[in-house]
């Protein structure tokens, strides 16, 4: 656990587990620690790498890139002459997730790195594409399985009518069969 985060990203109690709101959650990543040797290059590499292998990725154009922006931040606490502060912004949140987790508390140069959302460095317009986007991505992922769930429904209800109606045939011919036959 870091023991440099910001007091106000930091729960009231330890957890192994962090769990972040859609709020929280953002499209800009902090990296903390990573050394002053001019490997920023090196690290923008391996988040374009990463963010690749995000979901969805496939369906975005190829062209396009993943690491939209980066820089430097000489202000921040974390930062010296020895560990550099990079700030990096990605295409969506779904990459940025699929970066911090995958580069989180992983060795970069000798250094962990440590990883954090930015929230702080969203627009009003990014924070409703933010929210627009996971709408979409949950809508998308409810379709198939209410679907799923109504092609079910529909089968037991076939199954039901048709083992009814196979009933009723029974019936009817028991019924024939025992009928009194007048010649």
């Amino acid at each position: 656990m870091a023991l440099n985060r910001p007091t106000y990203r930091d729960s009231k109690q330890p957890r192994a587990v962090k769990v972040y709101t859609i709020a929280q959650e953002s499209r800009y990543l902090i990296f903390e620690n990573v050394p002053a040797l001019g490997v920023i290059d090196n690290l923008i590499t391996q988040c374009q790498s990463w963010a690749m292998l995000a979901p969805g990725h496939q369906q975005q154009r190829s062209n396009s890139l993943t690491v939209q922006n980066h820089g430097l931040l000489d202000t921040h606490s974390s930062s010296d002459e020895l560990h550099d502060v990079v700030w990096v912004e990605f295409a969506n949140s779904r990459q940025a997730r699929k970066v911090k987790q995958m580069m989180d508390d992983k060795p970069f140069f000798t250094h962990l790195l440590r990883v954090s959302y930015a929230p702080e460095y969203e627009s009003v317009d990014d924070f409703r594409n933010k929210l627009q986007e996971r709408y979409k991505s949950k809508l998308a992922a409810w379709q198939p399985r209410r679907q799923k769930q109504l092609d079910l429904k529909k089968n037991k209800q076939q199954k039901t009518i048709n083992r009814r109606s196979q009933e009723k045939a029974e019936k009817d011919l028991r019924i024939k069969e025992n009928a009194p036959q007048f010649t």
